[in-house]
């Protein structure tokens, strides 16, 4: 197959507007695939004994390794959440989990793909429940769709302005 006569692009107004506009609406979407989280009956239930822990704190990941029944694997908090009593959790503690598994890592293996959990338990005392997890998910979710709206709505405008304008360019 012969290459194109015209082997440069010229960035336009126009042409600017539309990849922001096709990039904004792709981050839309895959935002909107995100903020798919299962119900509560259909989390896995995890009960095991923990390998390793790391509370990382604001901006860095917390996650325990826990060894169940089907081997070792490692939970998640979400946003890097370190919650209250979880500085009392020590490898070798049992512990109960619900938890999700992150759908778009899909081509790594199931022993080391990440999942994030809702819902811990530390020998018998609840550390987190399903509804703080819910709620501070849903509440930074909604956050960032917000922002993502404003982009959303920034590049319609620079879209259509640009259009207008290669219209108008063309009709006089």
């Amino acid at each position: 197959m012969p290459f194109p006569k015209r082997t440069h692009w010229k960035l336009t107004w126009r042409s600017a507007a539309t990849w922001a506009l096709v990039f904004v609406l792709c981050g839309k979407g895959i935002l909107l695939y995100e903020m798919q989280h299962p119900d509560r009956t259909d989390l896995i239930q995890v009960a095991g004994h923990v390998a390793a822990i790391h509370r990382g704190g604001e901006g860095s990941a917390t996650w325990l390794d826990v060894a169940g029944p089907e081997g070792t694997r490692r939970y998640g908090s979400w946003f890097g959440q370190d919650w209250p009593g979880m500085e009392r959790i020590r490898p070798g503690d049992r512990v109960s989990l619900l938890a999700e598994r992150n759908r778009l890592s899909g081509t790594s293996r199931v022993e080391s793909a990440p999942f994030y959990f809702w819902q811990l338990v530390h020998q018998g005392r609840v550390i987190v429940t399903y509804e703080q997890v819910s709620d501070l998910v849903n509440h930074n979710e909604s956050a960032i769709s917000h922002w993502a709206d404003i982009l959303l709505l920034i590049a319609m405008v620079w879209f259509v302005i640009a259009w207008v304008a290669h219209v108008a360019r063309r009709r006089s």
